[in-house]
């Protein structure tokens, strides 16, 4: 598992391989409680989950999961 997270962006991918190009199919979720969630869904051409991207993600991911996390942008 590999996790990336763009702190100017506020967008963390947690990929389950480390080949993005495996990304055959993306589908958006947003589910609203008291504020919007979006996450996005990448699967692959086995029809496997590869990957999620959460946005926002420093109010909704675990903040020792961001520190640990690989920085980008």
């Amino acid at each position: 598992m590999r996790v990336t997270y763009d702190q100017k962006a506020d967008k963390a991918y947690i990929g389950f391989t480390r080949e993005a190009s495996r990304v055959q199919d993306t589908y958006g979720l947003e589910r609203h409680l008291n504020e919007g969630i979006t996450i996005t869904l990448n699967f692959g051409f086995d029809d496997k989950l590869v990957g999620i991207e959460v946005l926002e993600a420093s109010r909704l991911l675990p903040p020792e999961l961001l520190e640990e996390a690989e920085k980008i942008g």
